[in-house]
């Protein structure tokens, strides 16, 4: 993690879902720097509290989401947008919502 990460990418849930995902977002995103990937929600707790966009990728059989969410001071998280997909789409939706404008808080 260094000073130049504006987003993370936190990637939850079923792990036989998050496998190809990752794969995936680590060939999309290559070498950006500007972007930190991790599935534990401590690192990206603290970073969004440090003012860093969070996308959370939620992934479960029975339904997908892509958010953007802040850390919550007392634990958890607020979410800010999401949109529901399978699980093919959740790659393409996590990089668009990464690139869109973030939301007027």
């Amino acid at each position: 993690m260094s000073g130049a990460t504006r987003t993370v990418l936190l990637v939850t849930g079923d792990e036989h879902l998050a496998v190809p995902v990752w794969r995936e977002l680590t060939t999309a995103l290559a070498t950006r720097a500007d972007v930190y990937l991790t599935t534990h929600a401590y690192p990206a707790r603290q970073l969004s509290r440090l003012g860093r966009r969070v996308v959370v990728i939620q992934l479960r059989a029975d339904a997908c989401w892509v958010r953007e969410s802040v850390a919550r001071p007392g634990g958890g998280w607020t979410d800010q947008s999401g949109l529901e997909c399978a699980p093919p789409d959740v790659v393409r939706l996590a990089l668009g919502l990464m690139a869109a404008d973030r939301p007027s808080a």
